[in-house]
């Protein structure tokens, strides 16, 4: 039972709560207990270090689709407004050879006719060059709208790859604490010896010397045996012994003095965060 007061720290903290990997965001799609977080990330280490290597391609490449789609609008703008440009530049070299060809008949005409004719040619240069200028300037404007958004791409490409150099770091501190790891786990396991007296390996034989002393002790006077491993890496163990000898009035000694008690029991050992609990006979 859990308090309610308590329900909103329990659900952060109860191990049997369902919780998502946190490589989700590359593609892993586990989701399991609290309790078996840890080694699912352990065990999973890799896969998740190619899942966001892999993911992180595919951003780089689903970037490098956007530029070079922006490097195209841009030279397919270019190209059209050049295209323009040079058209308006045909046109206006067909209107200057319309003005000469117009100057050469009104030389013939009277000078007050020239000068007419002089003011609208010169109406129609500066609408040209105005509209020349205004193409000119709308291209310079769309230029700078491409090279801002190219400008903001970098950035956003300089941000990935800061997340990208993050990422990496992240896996490279976590496959070094679990190479830490193990390499404690091996130093742990190669300093522990099975403490048998006869046997490494089921059944497993205990000796117990001097045993006719022994069976004189008063009741719950015990003996522990030295505490031995089921098998390599298993459950730590331990046998202990009781005389069950009652003295004077308290029972009939001839029948107590036959009898003898032993416990075998689990006590804390060095792989108890890798087995499976609860232990089963």
């Amino acid at each position: 039972r859990v308090e309610r007061q308590n329900l909103e720290q329990h659900l952060k903290e109860c191990s049997l709560q369902e919780v998502e990997c946190d490589f989700s965001y590359a593609g892993c799609r586990v989701k399991l207990h609290r309790k078996g977080f840890a080694r699912h990330m352990e065990e999973n280490a890799q896969n998740h270090m190619r899942m966001t290597q892999g993911k992180l391609r595919d951003v780089a490449a689903g970037m490098d689709n956007q530029i070079a789609g922006l490097q195209k609008a841009n030279t397919d703008q270019k190209e059209k407004l050049e295209e323009e440009i040079a058209q308006l530049q045909e046109r206006v070299k067909e209107v200057q050879d319309q003005k000469n060809r117009q100057i050469a008949e009104l030389q013939k005409a009277s000078r007050n006719q020239k000068e007419k004719f002089e003011t609208q040619l010169q109406q129609v240069n500066v609408d040209l060059q105005k509209r020349v200028k205004e193409v000119q300037d709308q291209k310079n404007r769309q230029i700078s709208e491409v090279q801002e958004a190219l400008k903001q791409k970098d950035r956003q490409l300089a941000g990935i790859a800061a997340q990208v150099r993050e990422k990496d770091e992240q896996i490279t501190r976590l496959v070094a604490a679990l190479n830490e790891r193990v390499k404690s786990l091996e130093s742990r396991t190669s300093l522990i010896e099975l403490p048998m007296p006869k046997s490494r390996v089921p059944p497993f034989e205990f000796t117990m010397p001097n045993f006719s002393s022994y069976r004189k002790k008063r009741f719950k006077e015990y003996e522990d045996a030295p505490c031995f491993y089921t098998h390599s890496g298993g459950y730590k163990m331990q046998v202990r012994t009781i005389p069950d000898r009652l003295a004077g009035k308290e029972a009939n000694s001839a029948v107590w003095s036959e009898v003898m008690s032993v416990f075998v029991y689990v006590v804390k050992g060095d792989f108890d965060d890798l087995l499976k609990w609860p232990l089963k006979a």
